[in-house]
């Protein structure tokens, strides 16, 4: 019965294909409305990577004819991207000075993230500096719309529709250096905004030393490392920017140092570690926090770090593991550190479980003020 029914696909997909080829085919020159039309009606996804460039993506079945009717109808260049490595290939291909120009700035200012909007009043640039947001510029609406296409394509997104909320990532080379992005593009009919978070070990390197931690937190955590048999729950918490995921990197690799056995569980993974073993949940494949902390129970790691706590599922698998008499390392989102156990309390965690399980919470925040986090701390050791 299988059988059958994988032959009824490859027949009607193979018939879908050849009605795509056709009315490829036909298209007259000059005819741009008709050919955008052709490839939304038969649903094949493209994006722009520069100007009046387009890649086709997965497209494997169309022959090289069809690109040259697109090219003619279009009067622009069209190419097949078979896999994201052919998209980023093109993309480099067809690069956006700007782009390289924004990571600049960033890369001078320290900056966090980077942010595009666009309103009625126009577009603008701005960065995200110890949580300050600084206004970098203004510019014209063609090169607003250039420089959007071309993060969203580097990120594996289309751009078929404009008000659908995208979110992505992608790994950058800059002047030698790889810069993990993580990418997130809302929109209404008046208004977009898309936000750039950067995180590089050259932005941000992820070294123990260099958290500026309070001497007495700092000599505390080196010995709470070198204890024989941790297990419990090290929580990391502070609003948004303040380096929630630097200092938890940071502690994991200090652990790494007494040769324990760390196995991440990220969505995404924010920066590729040399030291430890990194997992990437995939949620539309069915790879959720579930499944991935059984998959990573089975590795037997010593320290287990879970990216962030977003939701009732991710706080579940955070305090499951926890519970297993493994070290959890992980962060969340909060304002103040007393809110910490009422923040875990809404994602369904119960004071109690709490109370017993988090073994040390590390609260961060950045003062305007001053050039260096603040630090605050509590054990229940």
């Amino acid at each position: 019965m299988k059988r059958i029914l994988n032959m009824i696909r490859h027949v009607h997909a193979d018939a879908v294909n050849r009605i795509r080829v056709r009315a490829l085919t036909n298209l007259k020159s000059n005819d741009p409305r008709t050919a955008f039309n052709v490839l939304s009606k038969y649903k094949l996804k493209y994006v722009e990577v520069g100007p009046s460039s387009y890649v086709l993506i997965n497209a494997v079945a169309l022959p090289t004819v069809c690109l040259e009717r697109l090219q003619a109808a279009t009067d622009a260049h069209w190419a097949l991207a078979h896999n994201t490595k052919d998209l980023s290939f093109l993309q480099n291909k067809f690069s956006n000075p700007l782009i390289e120009e924004l990571l600049q700035k960033a890369f001078t200012l320290g900056a966090s993230d980077i942010f595009l909007t666009k309103s009625n009043t126009g577009t603008a640039i701005c960065f995200r500096h110890k949580r300050q947001l600084k206004f970098y510029q203004n510019f014209e609406q063609d090169k607003y719309g250039h420089l959007l296409k071309s993060l969203l394509v580097l990120a594996g997104q289309t751009i078929n529709d404009s008000l659908r909320p995208y979110e992505g990532h992608f790994r950058y080379k800059f002047h030698g250096k790889q810069l993990f992005c993580r990418l997130s593009f809302v929109a209404s009919p008046v208004s977009q905004s898309l936000v750039l978070r950067l995180l590089s070990e050259d932005l941000f390197p992820f070294d123990y030393s260099k958290l500026h931690l309070p001497n007495e937190l700092q000599h505390f955590l080196q010995n709470y490392c070198e204890q024989a048999n941790l297990s419990g729950m090290v929580l990391i918490s502070g609003p948004t920017g303040s380096g929630k995921t630097t200092t938890a990197y940071a502690l994991a690799k200090l652990l790494r140092k007494n040769h324990r056995k760390i196995i991440s569980i990220e969505d995404p993974i924010e920066a590729e570690q040399e030291d430890m073993i990194q997992t990437e949940i995939r949620p539309h494949l069915g790879y959720t926090f579930d499944n991935a902390l059984k998959a990573v129970l089975r590795q037997d790691p010593n320290v287990i770090l879970l990216g962030e706590i977003r939701d009732a599922e991710t706080a579940k698998a955070a305090f499951y593991a926890s519970l297993s008499g493994y070290l959890v390392i992980t962060t969340l989102h909060a304002e103040l550190l007393d809110t910490v156990p009422l923040r875990c309390n809404e994602l369904g965690i119960d004071f109690n479980v709490f109370k017993d399980n988090v073994k040390l919470q590390i609260h961060q925040y950045w003062c305007p003020s001053e050039n260096t986090p603040r630090f605050e701390w509590r054990c229940h050791l």
